[in-house]
């Protein structure tokens, strides 16, 4: 069994990652989902408070947005 260190997630798929706060992020940056899918950050808005609008591109080239809270943990590619 691995052991869980601070700031790291789980992916589907990948397995272990280190996680950076989703206020961390900035517009170039490559995240990774669950099975190895990555988009690139566009654009981050602040929607709220406590909340970010970000609009991604995936492989693709879809086109999206998602909302998620300041202190949600995702995976930066760091490639």
């Amino acid at each position: 069994m691995q052991t869980k260190v601070p700031k790291s997630i789980i992916l589907q798929g990948v397995g272990w990652g280190k996680g950076t706060e989703a206020q961390d992020i900035k517009p170039g940056d490559k995240l990774m989902w669950n099975y190895g899918y990555i988009s690139e950050v566009l654009s981050v808005e602040q929607i709220s408070k406590q909340f970010l609008n970000f609009t991604l591109k995936s492989e693709k080239g879809e086109v999206n947005k998602r909302r998620m809270k300041l202190n949600r943990l995702v995976a930066r590619c760091e490639a």
